[in-house]
């Protein structure tokens, strides 16, 4: 790798950062390109040099946020052999992320997505951020013959539409009213819907 690509690298890396560290604490509606660029200690012309526009630096957002949320799963899911389990950890890790993050929540749930730009490819990651959450844990209930592999698609929608409801009510409505209730109502949820 050059000596330019190199800073190329490092730049786009001190922009991705700080927008991540704006969009953790205080969502999208606060991440102008100026507030991005002062945290990261340079101008706000300095960004469009490394991003066509703000959108594409949120979508690199979106996109870490969407891999630190798997590194989180991934233990989670491989801690038991149990299908079901899978499925139940996953998910309660998944909550987790979004319940310590709110910020994260909102833009990938709240913001509508032509305010990020008009890019399915923000839309469909995502719309797909659940799965690692669940799709070992179906996939293991299929080759074991407990679903077919049609009864594991429509458990994946119910689970991404119902879990992402109570997410919203959760964060939004406070009801469930506390931590405590949400993993309660999370654990009843998961159990009908896998059952």
């Amino acid at each position: 790798m050059s000596a330019s690509e190199l800073q190329k690298q490092r730049m786009t890396q001190y922009f991705i950062d700080a927008a991540k560290e704006i969009l953790r604490g205080e969502g999208l509606k606060v991440a102008s390109a100026r507030n991005i660029a002062d945290k990261a200690g340079y101008s706000y012309a300095t960004l469009y040099n490394y991003f066509e526009d703000l959108t594409s630096l949120i979508f690199e957002c979106v996109r870490d946020f969407q891999a630190e949320l798997e590194a989180l799963i991934t233990p989670a899911v491989e801690s038991t052999e149990n299908g079901a389990d899978k499925i139940r950890r996953g998910v309660t890790a998944w909550i987790n992320y979004f319940v310590q993050y709110p910020g994260i929540f909102e833009l990938f749930f709240l913001e509508r997505i032509g305010e990020v730009g008009h890019r399915s490819d923000i839309a469909d990651v995502i719309y797909a951020s659940i799965e690692p959450a669940c799709q070992p844990g179906l996939d293991q209930l299929v080759s074991e013959g407990s679903l077919t592999q049609n009864e594991a698609e429509t458990k994946m929608n119910s689970i991404r539409f119902q879990i992402t409801g109570l997410l919203l009510y959760y964060g939004n409505r406070k009801n469930p009213s506390d931590y405590t209730g949400l993993i309660k109502t999370l654990d009843r949820q998961i159990e009908l819907l896998i059952s």
